[in-house]
């Protein structure tokens, strides 16, 4: 019985731990505008495709000529497309 009450005690006291952890390891890895627009130089597709989303929900003024040149000159189609929507939602914003 002992070892039963011994073994929650340790689970109880893990999850409690963890569970004060979260919210700081999720600030911890939010990024910033700059840490995206960096995103944009990207090899793989679904990491510059998070980016262009992220930037233009938030309507990043600053990532407007990179984005642009994404549209310009990137070969992916799903690039392109996630650029063009970006750019549209920032221009929402004047």
């Amino acid at each position: 019985m002992k070892k039963v009450l011994v073994a929650l005690f340790v689970m109880a006291f893990s999850a409690a731990v963890f569970a004060a952890d979260a919210p700081a390891d999720k600030k911890a890895s939010e990024k910033n505008a700059k840490q995206y627009i960096e995103d944009l130089s990207s090899k793989d597709e679904a990491t510059v495709v998070a980016a262009e989303d992220w930037l233009g929900q938030k309507q990043e003024k600053s990532a407007t000529t990179k984005l642009l040149d994404l549209l310009k000159t990137d070969q992916r189609v799903r690039v392109k497309t996630y650029a063009a929507v970006a750019l549209g939602l920032i221009a929402d914003k004047e």
